[in-house]
């Protein structure tokens, strides 16, 4: 009967703090979402930085799959690609609190250009259907608001 007890006392401390982990993560994307971009990008940048010395299981992972995709490159380039790779993923994730709760409006409001927008629009006037396929690099995200405002999607 301890044991089953145990197991329930754990499921439920489990759960707890998984609670309070996803309750915490909406409150900092929250708070995100209110900072002016370029200071939020400064701070992600900044977390990052600090975050890149503790030799991560992200920057191991980032470190050997550059290794495999450019094995002609130096280690010290290799190192510098990771550690921007893994800063702009902090930035990335720091900008998520806008891309998930700012109105469309403001989020297009941030696009200075877009490439190859021609391509969908031939393609859609044409009565052809279109598949994207993107790299999973930046704030892809957002993406999604810009097609969607713009076309039918499914």
């Amino acid at each position: 009967m301890d044991h089953a007890r145990s197991d329930i006392e754990d499921s439920v401390a489990r759960r707890a703090a998984n609670t309070a982990i996803a309750v915490a993560l909406r409150a900092f994307l929250r708070l995100c979402a209110l900072l002016p971009t370029r200071l939020l990008s400064f701070f992600a940048s900044c977390a990052g930085r600090l975050v890149w010395p503790l030799n991560t299981t992200a920057r191991r992972i980032t470190e050997y799959n550059l290794a495999i995709a450019f094995p002609e490159l130096p280690i010290a380039e290799l190192r510098c690609l990771a550690k921007a790779s893994v800063l702009n993923l902090f930035r990335s994730a720091a900008d998520l609190g806008s891309s998930w709760s700012w109105p469309a409006e403001r989020i297009l409001d941030r696009f200075s250009s877009v490439v190859g927008d021609e391509h969908l629009h031939a393609a859609f006037a044409e009565n052809r259907g279109v598949i994207l396929m993107l790299p999973h690099m930046g704030n892809w995200e957002v993406i999604g608001t810009y097609v969607a405002t713009r076309y039918p999607v499914t």
